[in-house]
């Protein structure tokens, strides 16, 4: 209310007649879902209040040691909103051939060649922290 109130003053000040900003509406389907909840004798809970904490990041798989490894790509994790064409982007420097997706959170990137890999790492890679390098402390 004292918001709306400034706002007021300031609109006058100026000689502003329309609103300005943004102005906070209640969710019309929502009302309209707590009228019905109650109509039919039930609780209803809107959905920020009932929504649960989801971890929807996949975790990191490492490549065992009888894993033949591949010279001519890298291993990328922590991709998870990034699309195939991101991915790409990313390396285009470098000349990325295409890419393999493991899971939602990981890929991997392949290039033409053991050299184009290895300036893309240098390029483009970050290493991890000591705590995660060494187990100690959580994300």
């Amino acid at each position: 209310a004292e918001e709306r109130d400034k706002r007021s003053q300031r609109a006058a000040r100026f000689n502003i007649t329309e609103p300005q900003g943004l102005e906070w509406r209640a969710d019309e389907d929502e009302a309209a879902k707590a009228r019905r909840a109650k109509k039919f004798g039930v609780e209803y809970v809107a959905p920020a209040e009932s929504m649960m904490e989801l971890d929807l990041f996949e975790e990191r798989k490492e490549a065992g040691a009888h894993i033949p490894r591949r010279i001519d790509a890298l291993y990328v994790y922590g991709v998870d909103i990034m699309s195939t064409g991101d991915c790409l982007r990313y390396f285009s420097d470098y000349g990325p051939r295409f890419v393999e997706w493991i899971n939602d959170s990981s890929c991997v990137v392949l290039f033409a060649d053991e050299h184009s890999a290895r300036r893309a790492l240098a390029g483009c890679g970050r290493a991890l922290p000591a705590e995660e390098m060494t187990g100690e402390g959580s994300i």
